[in-house]
Order: C-alpha cells, then sequence, then structure tokens
C-alpha cells in the first residue's frame, strides 16, 4: 500500500469521477440531464465502498497477508455479499 493510488484523497476523487460519469450517461432521467442529489448519494456510496476496501487491505497488509489478495476479495465479495442480503432480507421478514 505503499503507492500514491490509494491515498484518501485519490479515492475520493476517483469517487467523484465515478460518480459523475455514472449520474450522466447510465443512469439519467430523461427529465433531469443532471441531479446533485443522485450525484451526492453515489460519491457517498462509491467512496465509503473504496475506504472500507482500503481499510481491508490495510489490515491484511499488517497481519502480514498479500494486501493485493485482500483488496481482490473485498473488490468481488462486498458487491456478492451485498447481493446475497439483498435476496435474503426479504425472505426473512
Amino acid at each position: 500500500m505503499k503507492s500514491n493510488y490509494f491515498t484518501t484523497g485519490r479515492i475520493y476523487i476517483y469517487s467523484i469521477f465515478v460518480a459523475a460519469v455514472d449520474t450522466v450517461t447510465i443512469s439519467r432521467d430523461e427529465k433531469d440531464f443532471f441531479n446533485f442529489e443522485e450525484l451526492s448519494l453515489r460519491i457517498v456510496g462509491v467512496f465509503s465502498y473504496w475506504l472500507i476496501v482500503k481499510s481491508l487491505a490495510d489490515f491484511s497488509e499488517r497481519k502480514g497477508y498479500s494486501y493485493k489478495a485482500a483488496m481482490i476479495l473485498g473488490i468481488l465479495g462486498l458487491p456478492a455479499l451485498a447481493g446475497l442480503l439483498s435476496l435474503l432480507l426479504p425472505k426473512i421478514s
């Protein structure tokens, strides 16, 4: 994790870029070209996701494991876990 690409400031800039591209292209509403509320919520979501992945990678590196493996596992595992929880919660209640 010695690379400058994973600092908190750069992660925030990446989050703004990803959220802006998604808000303007993929998730754009027919009536509203740019929705600031949607952009803000997406920035918070993407930024939180990457901070969790970064924290898991830092923790695994301190324990002596590979931070790259932890990042890959976090990138793939967190969305899979969220998808499974979204499928299980309606069945529980």
